[in-house]
């Protein structure tokens, strides 16, 4: 056989790559605004939070508290339970690209950009396994996943995130959205036996849905909500086309009870994080997101702000359709909006009807439709029943779940007219995102650069949640003053302190008490369950509560005499139980990729 010459190789690299060096260029372009910040951040309405979340993480690291799950740095050193109860990956993250990078505002930027690659990439690869299945394979050669990419690019919710919010975690979050997508019509599409393809398809999925669960509190519900509703998506879809009635939905009772043991699997691996959150949310003051003007009602979008697809702007949310953000779908939505009109009307004509088409691009507009009106005032019904919702607080969350949607409906007139090159389809999206970086992208005004000293003070900051102190403990005063430095030591006459060492976790002192009898003390550490405190040398624990006036944490029962203190910060027993049990599910999803891959050997052995 003849070698093919250079040429012809790079010339194959080159058409085969193309997809992907376009798309890469494109995510490049999208954070043109802020790559020249250096060290910096822009204003927001996070602020400077992200960046120094990164810190937080960094700093909990240092002193070996591995889950982060509580930042010793925030609220003047006294403590908060942050990454207890907010969905914690986007941030653990942060901290790797900082220590990586050196800077907390280039790895935020970094991560940034690392989640909008992988979202781009999980949505090429959606749209092509959902043309593909519903063309039967024909829509391979039109590369419908590139221009559903491009529409992803496109999205004004997206750069809202970033530009305006600066929300790091429902972003993250948002890129996982496709990959469940791809996902379903992967494992519940084809009508065929189960295969090893499928094991390992199957195994993705769940890391994918993993992924998700441990990005976004909201969107968590969102992710898990969607995987459920691939089941009868894909069967009604499956019904519109087969050889013959009774092998239509051949072998998806077994593959959807795969698919849903897949969601079980990974709220198991997740299980650490979010039951021990549920369990203790009643610690915390998150009954705030939903009161004032955070409460979901105030935030339902109209009509006006759907169709405002040229508006950008770096106000907040309000009432009515006056909101000074870009709470719309973009041009991707007017372009989807022509694109299944034109389909349709394509599909009228009978020589032209494809039931399976036809049905794909229906139900992607409907689910489209369903998302939109769960941001809007007809969906109040279902906000004020579901409870669990209304700590999103903002309704308009879910046009992310939106925007999969008109991303996959983009090239449905394409495949309605059964083009077979990619590159009339591929130039239109172009066009169109050119269009789009000029309206969103570019953004017209310079971004107001955060002074970098700040970080270099940032310990003494009152830092929080964000704007609310969502998770703030529910025996510390919401205006306690920093009259003390953290881990200092308050006691009363006839007890003293001496030799206290402190990390932030774990607190070691000498008492001196010379009362005669037991002696509460208390320690400038906000309360929270997880804190012990043994007496060293005696091994025994001593009780603990939240200070009454302060919600610092109160040492009860200090013997007479000297003796030496511990207070250290640990997991609670719920929280050891749910790591097991997430050790133990991980321990098997990493098991199952040698055993898939021994069943495949000896399968190809045995066959030789």
């Amino acid at each position: 056989m003849a070698r093919r010459p250079p040429t012809h190789l790079a010339w194959s690299l080159l058409r085969a790559s193309w997809p992907a060096i376009l798309l890469a260029a494109m995510v490049h372009l999208w954070f043109s605004p802020i790559q020249t910040l250096g060290n910096g951040w822009w204003s927001s309405h996070n602020k400077w939070s992200e960046p120094l979340r990164a810190l937080g993480v960094l700093e909990a690291w240092k002193i070996g508290l591995w889950d982060a799950r509580w930042f010793p740095t925030f609220d003047h050193g006294y403590g908060y339970p942050f990454l207890s109860f907010y969905a914690p990956l986007f941030h653990w993250l942060s901290g790797v690209w900082l220590l990586l990078l050196g800077s907390s505002g280039r790895a935020v930027r970094a991560n940034f950009a690392s989640w909008l690659l992988v979202g781009t990439a999980g949505m090429y690869l959606a749209g092509e396994a959902f043309w593909s299945f519903a063309t039967a394979g024909r829509s391979r050669l039109l590369r419908p996943g590139l221009v559903c990419a491009i529409g992803w690019l496109m999205s004004p919710y997206l750069l809202c995130d970033v530009y305006v919010r600066a929300d790091g975690a429902e972003f993250a979050a948002l890129q996982i959205l496709p990959w469940i997508v791809w996902a379903g019509v992967r494992l519940l599409g084809p009508g065929h036996p189960w295969t090893r393809r499928d094991w390992s398809t199957w195994l993705c999925f769940e890391a994918l849905a993993a992924t998700g669960i441990l990005t976004h509190n909201f969107f968590a519900l969102v992710i898990v909500a969607l995987a459920v509703v691939m089941v009868p998506l894909v069967m009604a879809l499956r019904l519109c086309a087969g050889p013959r009635p009774e092998g239509r939905l051949a072998g998806l009772g077994v593959r959807s009870a795969a698919w849903l043991g897949g969601v079980a699997w990974a709220l198991l691996l997740t299980a650490f994080f979010w039951l021990p959150a549920l369990l203790e949310m009643k610690f915390t003051r998150v009954g705030v997101l939903r009161e004032g003007d955070f409460n979901y009602s105030v935030h339902f979008l109209t009509w006006e702000n759907l169709t405002r697809i040229r508006f950008w702007g770096f106000g907040l949310s309000k009432p009515g359709p006056d909101d000074g953000m870009p709470l719309h779908l973009g041009w991707a939505s007017l372009a989807a909006l022509v694109s299944v009109g034109a389909a349709w009307v394509v599909m009228a004509i009978p020589a032209r009807r494809d039931r399976r088409v036809l049905a794909a691009t229906t139900a992607a507009a409907v689910a489209t439709l369903a998302a939109v009106a769960m941001t809007m005032e007809v969906s109040a019904g279902v906000w004020s029943r579901v409870t669990i919702l209304q700590f999103a607080q903002f309704p308009w969350r879910l046009l992310g779940a939106a925007t999969v949607g008109v991303c996959l409906l983009l090239p449905s007139a394409a495949i309605a007219l059964r083009a077979r090159s990619p590159w009339w389809t591929v130039v239109a999206a172009g066009a169109l995102y050119a269009v789009s970086l000029e309206d969103y992208a570019k953004i017209a005004r310079t971004l107001p650069i955060t002074p970098e000293a700040i970080y270099a003070h940032w310990r003494e900051l009152p830092i929080l949640t964000a704007d609310l102190d969502e998770y703030g403990p529910i025996w510390r005063p919401t205006d306690r003053p920093p009259s003390w430095a953290s881990g200092t030591i308050l006691g009363g006459e006839g007890l003293s302190a001496t030799d206290v060492r402190s990390n932030g976790i774990d607190l070691t002192a000498a008492l001196d008490n010379r009362t005669g009898m037991d002696q509460p003390v208390v320690v400038a550490f906000n309360y929270f369950p997880g804190w012990r405190a043994m007496l060293r040398g005696r091994e025994a624990e001593l009780p603990l509560s939240p200070d009454p006036g302060s919600g610092f944490i109160r040492v009860d029962a200090v013997p007479p005499g000297t003796s030496e203190v511990e207070l250290r910060f640990g997991d609670t027993p719920t929280r050891r139980y749910c790591k097991l049990l997430s050790a133990g599910a991980g321990l098997g999803w990493l098991a199952a990729w040698p055993a898939l891959g021994w069943a495949t050997w000896g399968r190809r052995r045995g066959s030789r």
